[in-house]
């Protein structure tokens, strides 16, 4: 039944921000003990080795990159989420992204999505080798991408510039996308109904499919810059033997 709605939970949302509590008091802590190290043992002293303070310098770097990595997640994770949680809605007639994003179902030229989610959570099941892929995973890590492109930005309803816009074509059309950090909250089922979902709603000739690789994504994400006609040809041509 439509609407579909797709809202992380407020179990999930909780167990990110505690996911990214715990990684911003851990990276301090190796923070500190860097600056302990350097303040107790410092380099220029003559009785300091240097491997302690090549290791405490390690140890302040990896902080610093671990903090700004949780950070950069928590900001892709967060940015189209609506009040109550709410990332994606498909109606009969149009999509709604957030709480702001409206894209009339005649406007899309396509939609299409990479799926990492299986093997980066298989790398994060390797013991202790997959302690930080874990903790990254619950705070928000992106395993799945959803790009929708639009045929024409015009016709959709976006008050807080969402939707990235291309140049206009030379009939005056302006394509655009919105890419959706849909894995962030959700795993590879959510991801196939949502695809489902728009498959079944979308005239066939409408791509709505899971990029074949990364190489694939990354095509079909620059080819939303393209007027319809070309996207079409291009998922034409994929299809021939």
């Amino acid at each position: 039944m439509l609407p579909v709605i797709f809202a992380a939970a407020a179990e999930r949302r909780a167990d990110a921000g505690r996911a990214r509590r715990t990684t911003t008091i851990w990276t301090a802590g190796l923070a500190l003990v860097a600056v302990a190290a350097f303040v107790l043992f410092p380099p220029w002293a003559a009785t300091t080795r240097g491997s302690l303070s090549w290791a405490a310098l390690i140890l302040l770097v990896l902080g610093v990159l671990v903090f700004v990595r949780v950070r950069r997640i928590a900001a892709k994770a967060d940015r189209l989420l609506g009040a109550d949680g709410e990332l994606l809605a498909v109606g009969t007639e149009s999509i709604i992204v957030g709480d702001t994003v409206r894209i009339p179902l005649g406007d899309i030229s396509g939609v299409w999505a990479q799926d990492r989610g299986p093997s980066l959570r298989l790398q994060a099941s390797r013991g202790i080798s997959g302690f930080t892929g874990r903790i990254l995973l619950r705070a928000g890590l992106n395993t799945a991408d959803l790009v929708v492109g639009i045929v024409d930005v015009r016709g959709a309803t976006d008050p807080e510039s969402r939707v990235h816009r291309f140049r206009p074509t030379p009939d005056g059309v302006v394509p655009g996308r919105i890419e959706l950090p849909f894995g962030s909250w959700f795993g590879s089922a959510e991801l196939h109904r949502a695809l489902t979902t728009l498959r079944s709603l979308l005239p066939a000739e409408v791509p709505v499919r899971i990029a074949a690789d990364a190489m694939d994504y990354a095509a079909v994400w620059a080819d939303t810059a393209r007027p319809v006609d070309e996207i079409r040809a291009r998922e034409t041509r994929r299809r021939s033997p």
